[in-house]
């Protein structure tokens, strides 16, 4: 399978026109690169993986979460096994973004030092 990366790039241009002539130019560029972990995570994946997420946590609620391996089995149901670490990292970025939370027995844990089984809160 080839890797496909994408960048976007958005140009914010400001022109100020007096009397019908350009006075002044002013422009913002902005790269937004993937998430660095997208090198192993085809983006078309990325994009599904997170999406379920957010669909399954919020139509869930704040007071309930889902399990990471809810969301391998709905996507992925004849090899969800070999995309549960796919499935955690969307789920860490969706967490350093302020999406959702992720939690240990109720408790929101430090994700850079995830041990065991997690839950995915919507915030």
């Amino acid at each position: 399978m080839a890797l496909i990366q994408t960048m976007r790039v958005y140009i914010f241009l400001t022109l100020v026109f007096v009397d019908g002539l350009i006075l002044a130019v002013d422009f913002d560029i902005v790269l937004a690169f993937p998430p660095p972990y997208s090198v192993r995570i085809h983006m078309e994946h990325y994009e599904k993986i997170a999406t379920t997420i957010l669909a399954t946590v919020t139509d869930r609620g704040a007071e309930k979460s889902a399990c990471p391996s809810e969301i391998a089995r709905m996507l992925f149901p004849d090899d969800w096994r070999a995309h549960m670490k796919d499935v955690r990292e969307v789920a860490i970025d969706l967490h350093n973004q302020g999406s959702v939370v992720i939690t240990q027995k109720g408790t929101p844990v430090d994700v850079k030092d995830i041990k065991g089984p997690v839950r995915i809160k919507i915030i």
